[in-house]
């Protein structure tokens, strides 16, 4: 029998009850959200009908500290080619001239919609088109967004199961396509560059690491890890390590979350065919060799050496 090709990276027991956690928190929020948006869903358009963008160099626009420390947004000015980036870039983008090809949303939160909450978003609705989460996404969210819409469901387990929670919201959204979301919308953006055929795919803003100057109180899963830790301070800063990126020379704050972050894209791109590259040029940050199968260079590099093939 031929082997399944895995879907899912395998997690410690220890991260495992961490991401449980996570979900099961929000999971309340994602279904009422889904289930308010759901008529929308099935009459809205699928992911696959995304124009393909084969063979072109495609920059993922996360939205790490290191964008701001290398004024990468002035830079990407230059870039002419294909722009996948976050919602919380977006503003920033369009206000600077940047006009991305599309941009996702992963999160639930209502929150989000304050990254679609400016005139200059109106001003693009034409050139822009918006991915979606259609089981996490907020109803305020989609209202506020004035770009084309394009729907996806998220891959939580094995859909070829048959009591697969993902084989259920396939359906229930009217058969959207499945894609890794790897929870992370910076993943997202990645593997949507793939799933679109782009080649190679390079990475800015990219951190997936903190500062180091970055109390580790101040970070998101803080509360978390005093949780799991029984509420020993000492211990739960041992969750937090200085690393080193050898190709840009710079120090990084590395949680547990993000070294899980890190491992889950480190899985999918050890699948990407050998003849897709994918290029780190956030110029910091945790994504580097041996952890991560990418190729470092500059964003200046990168700009020169693909001009040619926009």
């Amino acid at each position: 029998m031929k082997k399944r090709a895995k879907l899912l990276p395998k997690l410690s027991k220890t991260v495992q009850n961490v991401m449980d956690l996570t979900f099961y928190t929000k999971a309340p929020m994602w279904y009422n959200n889904f289930a308010e948006n759901l008529a929308i869903i099935r009459k809205g358009k699928d992911v696959k009908e995304l124009p393909r963008l084969d063979g072109k160099p495609c920059v993922c626009l996360g939205a790490g500290p290191s964008v701001w420390k290398r004024d990468h947004l002035e830079l990407l000015k230059k870039w002419k080619g294909i722009i996948l980036c976050c919602d919380r870039m977006l503003i920033e983008c369009l206000k600077r001239g940047i006009v991305p090809f599309a941009v996702a949303t992963v999160d639930g939160d209502k929150r989000i919609k304050e990254f679609y909450d400016d005139p200059i978003v109106d001003k693009y609705k034409d050139k822009v088109k918006a991915v979606f989460s259609a089981v996490t996404v907020h109803p305020e969210v989609v209202r506020r967004c004035p770009f084309e819409k394009y729907w996806f469901v998220p891959i939580y387990d094995d859909p070829r199961k048959p009591k697969s929670l993902t084989f259920a919201l396939y359906y229930l959204s009217g058969e959207k396509s499945l894609l890794v979301t790897g929870g992370t919308v910076g993943t997202f953006i990645f593997n949507l560059a793939y799933f679109l055929g782009c080649n190679p795919i390079i990475l800015v803003g990219y951190d997936y690491s903190y500062s180091v100057e970055t109390p580790p109180e101040k970070t998101p899963y803080w509360f978390a890890y005093l949780q799991l830790c029984k509420w020993d301070y000492e211990k739960a800063k041992k969750m937090f390590v200085i690393g080193e990126n050898p190709y840009f020379k710079t120090k990084y704050m590395l949680d547990l979350m993000f070294k899980v972050y890190r491992e889950i894209l480190a899985f999918y791109l050890k699948q990407l065919p050998k003849d897709i590259k994918v290029i780190n040029a956030t110029e910091g940050g945790s994504l580097h060799m041996p952890e991560v199968r990418v190729k470092c260079l500059s964003l200046k590099e990168v700009i020169e050496k693909y001009k040619k093939r926009y």
